[in-house]
């Protein structure tokens, strides 16, 4: 196989490479893999441009050769993550091959499948190694909610800068007895930054008291919150469930600190925790609409306007409406997507549902061929880089990866990766409506005069690019 090879000196982690070393191991791969390199492009030790990258890319464009030898993906282009979105993007749907040395990696040896998911842990760990390094320079990458914990890539690992500090405030509560107060009194006596403060400085906010005392409220969110004893409520397919994480104390102790806690015996009204609060709206305003006891000749929550009543709230018949009403509405309502989504996604497995997918696509695939041929009678009207770069080439290529863009989104819309697809169609029956269930599948609700209900679903965007009579036929279900 005709073989090109990319060298660069200047990455942005680790410990820079030379360009000797690396065209040794790229040299030794080669041999070992029985691959023919016969062009060489390197942008130097400096790495100021990439022009050479450039050339790189245009003559696998053109053909030139089958597949591209790098040392590590974060010697590839200008930056790696240019250099991963032309292979992805450009070399992979090409059928131009890659090898990476460092992963002893050859794509030709593996499946569409199992490149896909190189490049996929690949980036991710571009990534973690990313937010890691962030951690390390103190700066966050805005993804702290709980002090004394850090997320990466959706995963909670002990923050070990403020470990201590969370481990005293459950001893002073397990060993010593202290109360809430108690311990936040202890706290600001040693000037601890408080939880908030900390946060806010990781998170990159502008923080100007840096005296900013803790209260009541920051130090009962440590002492009851489930996850520092190892809990994290999780929720999947309408079912919750926990996810172990990295605990500060013992489920029994947790229970322990909970029993200890004091009670207001004053407090009798329990709080009412509405699923749906923030997503109720009314149609013709846009004004959010709030639920309560309305008034003492009502039984039972109604939603209402709360403030700003719209100018024309005259012609309104009606100025409540029940929740209960509300809810069942939206129940029916996600059932429906749900069924529709069940209905459209069997359809899509079907001959009849492949071969009507490929009919929308074919515009937008002939288009893209048509602009790749364009490309490559470009490439074989000009002889020197210079002349292609002076032509048509550059803005052919822009709008090149630009259809390519479109396509990828009109194969996704006619595909059972289709967003609101494969989200309504991996649900249960809903039953009931909790906060877990609303904030996954409803963008919001609107109520029109106070009569009818409409749900908006989550990703109701990518629904209405389906054809209009799959949509009916799949109501019809």
């Amino acid at each position: 196989m005709i073989c090109a090879s990319y060298t660069r000196g200047v990455v942005n982690v680790g410990t820079a490479i030379p360009i000797k070393e690396q065209n040794k191991a790229i040299s030794s791969f080669a041999r070992a893999k029985k691959l023919d390199i016969q062009f060489k492009y390197s942008d130097g030790m400096k790495g100021e441009n990439d022009s050479e990258y450039l050339k790189l890319k245009e003559a696998g464009l053109s053909k030139k050769y089958g597949c591209v030898i790098i040392y590590s993906m974060y010697y590839f282009g200008k930056d790696s993550l240019a250099g991963y979105n032309l292979i992805l993007h450009t070399f992979v749907p090409s059928g131009i091959g890659f090898a990476v040395v460092v992963d002893d990696f050859l794509s030709t040896e593996h499946t569409k499948e199992e490149v896909l998911d190189y490049l996929e842990n690949w980036y991710r760990e571009r990534r973690s190694a990313h937010i890691r390094r962030r951690i390390e320079q103190n700066i966050n990458p805005r993804m702290n909610t709980l002090y004394g914990y850090v997320r990466i890539n959706n995963e909670l690992f002990i923050d070990e800068t403020v470990e201590p500090i969370v481990k005293k405030i459950f001893e002073l509560a397990l060993n010593e007895g202290k109360r809430i107060t108690e311990i936040t009194n202890w706290l600001n006596e040693k000037e601890i930054a408080s939880a908030k403060y900390y946060l806010n400085l990781l998170a990159g906010r502008d923080v100007t008291n840096i005296s900013a005392k803790w209260d009541r409220d920051q130090v009962k969110k440590i002492l009851t919150d489930t996850r520092y004893c190892g809990i994290r409520p999780r929720f999947h397919g309408g079912k919750p469930y926990s996810e172990p994480c990295p605990l500060y104390i013992s489920e029994e102790e947790h229970n322990k600190i909970l029993e200890a806690l004091p009670t207001n015996p004053h407090k009798t009204n329990e709080k009412w925790d509405n699923p749906m609060v923030k997503k109720v709206f009314d149609k013709d305003s846009g004004k959010r609409l709030h639920a309560s006891e309305y008034n003492t000749s009502r039984k039972g929550k109604c939603y209402h306007f709360v403030e700003g009543l719209p100018e024309k709230i005259d012609i309104y018949e009606r100025r409540t409406i029940p929740l209960e009403k509300v809810h069942c509405a939206v129940i029916e309502q996600l059932n429906s997507e749900r069924k529709m989504a069940h209905a459209i996604r069997s359809f899509l497995l079907t001959k009849e549902g492949k071969r009507q997918c490929e009919n929308a696509l074919k515009p937008y695939r002939d288009d893209l061929q048509k602009t790749f041929d364009a490309m490559l009678d470009e490439v074989d009207k000009c002889f020197t880089y210079e002349e292609q770069s002076a032509g048509l080439l550059p803005k052919l290529n822009e709008q090149f990866e630009s259809l390519k863009d479109v396509f990828d989104h009109q194969r996704r819309v006619f595909s059972t990766n289709n967003p609101w697809l494969s989200l309504f169609a991996d649900i249960g029956k809903i039953a009931e409506l909790d906060k877990e269930i609303v904030n996954k599948l409803i963008d919001k609700v609107n109520v029109v005069r106070f009569k009818k209900i409409e749900l908006i679903p989550c990703y109701f965007e990518w629904k209405n690019e389906l054809p209009k009579d799959w949509l009916e036929a799949a109501y019809g279900t």
